[in-house]
């Protein structure tokens, strides 16, 4: 038996979790619930405009994507914030396939291993 197309956001429906719509600019919004199955009952868009929101964390009273809480596959590019000591105003974002070195252990450890660099971006902003 083949799988609903979309069974992943109907799921999480049922579960009451946030759903969020691509905009045509490529943007998230929230959506309600109702909205959504009113518009998979139309077949009005594609499953692929939807999705459950991602998990978020508060730093400083903002919320910005959370961190990985368990290791990437192997050799998954991953990124993190990164900070000058020299010039508190200077942060920027760094990357690399994970390896699990010390290192990179470390930075999972202390939650600040991301998945995309828009969210190890906005965990530095937030933590200026």
């Amino acid at each position: 038996m083949n799988k609903h197309a979309y069974a992943e956001i109907l799921l999480a429906i049922a579960e009451g979790k946030d759903i969020q719509w691509q905009e045509m600019s490529g943007t998230w919004e929230p959506q309600s619930h109702s909205e959504t199955l009113s518009e998979i009952a139309r077949k009005a868009y594609g499953p692929k405009r939807y999705r459950v929101k991602p998990p978020t964390i508060s730093i400083s009273g903002k919320e910005v994507p959370a961190p990985l809480k368990e290791a990437p596959i192997y050799g998954t590019v991953t990124y993190y914030p990164s900070f000058s000591l020299k010039n508190p105003d200077s942060i920027w974002v760094e990357s690399f396939e994970y390896r699990s070195t010390g290192n990179q252990e470390q930075l999972l450890d202390h939650g600040l291993l991301h998945e995309t660099a828009a969210g190890a971006q906005a965990h530095a902003m937030a933590l200026m």
